[in-house]
């Protein structure tokens, strides 16, 4: 009797778990389809400040984002970190359908009576559905845990890293402006960051001069990210292209090295000192000459431009004088023919008159047929 109860107690519990294994399964399947992961997987602090604050980033990844998810966060472990811990936008964080990553942001304040110590927790994340399903299947949740450990102290602690280092074009005199992407690990502002940047030709076998550099133009924040510039005193570099050798250094140990390229622009002052110079060479037509050739070449061409000025103005009075007396003397010689041509109009005109007059005067020739009358008187005559 007591092997057949130990037998009926067994395959009850054996049911039991084949039921809850069977009603499971569909839960378990798209799990292992959709994956989900978070970056970085913990929130870490080694050197807070009491009444101190900082910000957090955990990336949200999922290869499987077919519909909107709303994401769900709890913080376990010290009691303190649930007070200290803001989840940013909490009531509003929906990864949307298509939407493989997602930031999730988690403000940290450290109280001003926080006690010097380590504090540890969990901060649980999970993805559910934002509709549920409502065809008899199983809302699948899926999870991830990152770790919180902040620890406070109260030394003030100067750490950072250097990422990426940049340089822009400069013009010959100017100064050299590193631009740094850094992270402030420390608890404490930034306000100097050592630098040294060696200046080398382009084919880098050379080693031009070596510059020095380390005040910010503005402090970065503790547990800050951001772009800080360093400048460096003006490298009087002639104009050309070279390669700067960046290093930053902290507390005397190199942290970070780079090379960036660096072209040198021609200064105002010396384009229009070239542009002069062009302008005389064109002027004088003797490129390559010395300066003062050419600065005596283009006083005598301007000289030489001056008189021939003069020559021509001269020449254009002489002309407009002669046209002037042209025309006074063609009005002369006009009026003097007109004059002329009435004196000669009234000689002809007296000439005919008196031969006129003359012609009245003299004996008029008898007519044909006074002589024929007169010969014929005669012939009678000599009959009778």
């Amino acid at each position: 009797m007591k092997t057949k109860a130990h037998f009926s107690i067994f395959t009850g519990l054996f049911t039991l778990v084949a039921i809850l294994f069977t009603s499971l399964a569909p839960a378990v399947v798209p799990t292992a389809q959709a994956a989900f992961g978070i970056s970085p997987p913990w929130i870490k602090n080694e050197n807070a400040l009491p009444n101190s604050s900082f910000t957090g980033k955990i990336t949200l990844s999922t290869n499987n984002p077919e519909q909107d998810m709303i994401v769900k966060t709890e913080v376990t472990g010290d009691r303190s970190l649930k007070k200290w811990l803001t989840i940013q936008n909490e009531d509003d964080l929906i990864m949307k359908k298509g939407q493989s990553q997602f930031p999730l942001f988690v403000d940290v304040n450290v109280p001003k009576r926080a006690g010097i110590g380590e504090y540890r927790g969990k901060l649980n994340i999970r993805l559910e559905p934002l509709v549920k399903n409502n065809a008899g299947g199983i809302a699948i949740a899926l999870g991830a845990v990152a770790d919180i450990e902040i620890n406070v102290t109260g030394d003030a602690v100067v750490d950072f890293r250097v990422s990426s280092a940049r340089i822009d074009p400069i013009r010959e005199g100017e100064n050299i402006k590193v631009s740094l992407n850094v992270e402030n690990k420390g608890n404490t502002a930034i306000e100097e960051i050592e630098l040294k940047a060696e200046i080398w030709n382009q084919t880098e076998d050379e080693l031009i001069q070596t510059l020095e550099g380390e005040q910010l133009d503005s402090k970065l924040d503790a547990y800050a990210n951001g772009l800080v510039n360093v400048t460096i005193p003006a490298p009087e570099l002639p104009e050309g292209s070279y390669w700067v050798k960046v290093k930053a250094f902290k507390e005397k140990i190199a942290v970070f090295e780079t090379k960036v390229f660096l072209p040198v622009e021609a200064s105002p002052e010396r384009l229009a000192q070239q542009a002069a110079e062009e302008a005389e060479k064109e002027a004088a037509g003797k490129p390559g000459l010395p300066a003062k050739e050419e600065a005596d070449d283009t006083e005598a061409e301007e000289t030489k431009e001056v008189a021939e000025a003069d020559e021509e103005e001269e020449k254009e009075e002489d002309l407009k004088a002669a046209a002037d007396s042209g025309s006074n003397l063609l009005l002369t010689l006009a009026i003097a023919g007109v004059a002329f041509g009435f004196i000669a109009l009234a000689a002809v005109i007296g000439v005919l008159v008196f031969l006129l007059k003359k012609q009245g005067n003299m004996p008029q020739a008898p007519s044909a047929r006074e002589e024929s009358d007169k010969h014929y008187k005669n012939i009678s005559k000599g009959l009778l």
